[in-house]
């Protein structure tokens, strides 16, 4: 993933963008219901953004209730975010690199909308094998390739197409920005899935907009907690 990624067509006062920080709110809704975070536990947010003009940038530390246990990460320059913020913590990291932490580092872990930008399928297993690794329990969340709108282009239905097709059709449309897997690999719930490490207690539900599922979230245990009875060994 490049360091200056350009994620969104939109600006900060569009529908889309309205629609999108409902979608992230029900995420944080969905992580504290699953994981329910003690005020004492530390949590890492991978994937920050130095970008906060839009409503929906760096929504978790907006609106988490334990800010000052957060550490941000980000391929970004995003050191602002902790005068922005004050109480959080942010830390630099390299895109396509291991995260800078130790094993089990931190209690939790949130990631939303970061997998689908890292490029192919290899490179989303390894990054999420990395969120994975330093944290002991956490939720990832990724739109979901099959919602009508796609929310980084704005465009109806196209993403449906064969991955090949759909770069066509970004490619013609001058959205090349977008039209590579090292800039977008939207995925489906068992493609999302997969990407897990063998092993890993991993409980995958949509979040719904409209009633249509409109973002993947997958949370996962690797302290011995219990987690819903959905879940399911990968």
């Amino acid at each position: 993933m490049s360091s200056k990624p350009a994620y969104y067509k939109y600006t900060s006062f569009s529908a889309i963008s309205r629609v999108s920080l409902a979608a992230r709110r029900r995420v944080l809704l969905r992580f504290l219901d699953l994981l329910r975070p003690r005020p004492d536990e530390t949590v890492l947010d991978v994937g920050v953004t130095r970008d906060c003009s839009r409503p929906e940038s760096n929504f978790f530390e907006a609106l988490y209730p334990h800010r000052g246990r957060i550490t941000a990460a980000s391929v970004e320059a995003a050191e602002g975010i902790s005068a922005v913020y004050p109480g959080v913590s942010f830390v630099p990291i390299a895109a396509g690199r291991p995260l800078p932490f130790a094993d089990r580092q931190f209690d939790l872990a949130f990631c939303n909308a970061v997998v689908e930008h890292v490029g192919a399928a290899d490179q989303q297993r390894a990054f999420i094998s990395e969120v994975v690794r330093v944290s002991k329990r956490g939720l990832i969340a990724t739109p979901y390739r099959y919602f009508p709108i796609e929310a980084h282009t704005t465009l109806p239905l196209a993403h449906w197409l064969p991955r090949p097709w759909h770069k066509l059709v970004l490619t013609g449309l001058g959205m090349t920005e977008f039209a590579g897997e090292d800039r977008l690999r939207l995925l489906d719930r068992r493609e999302f899935q997969e990407l897990f490490p063998a092993g890993t207690l991993v409980a995958a539900s949509f979040v719904r907009l409209l009633g249509w599922p409109s973002n993947i979230v997958a949370a996962y245990w690797n302290d011995g907690g219990a987690p819903p009875l959905q879940s399911g060994k990968r």
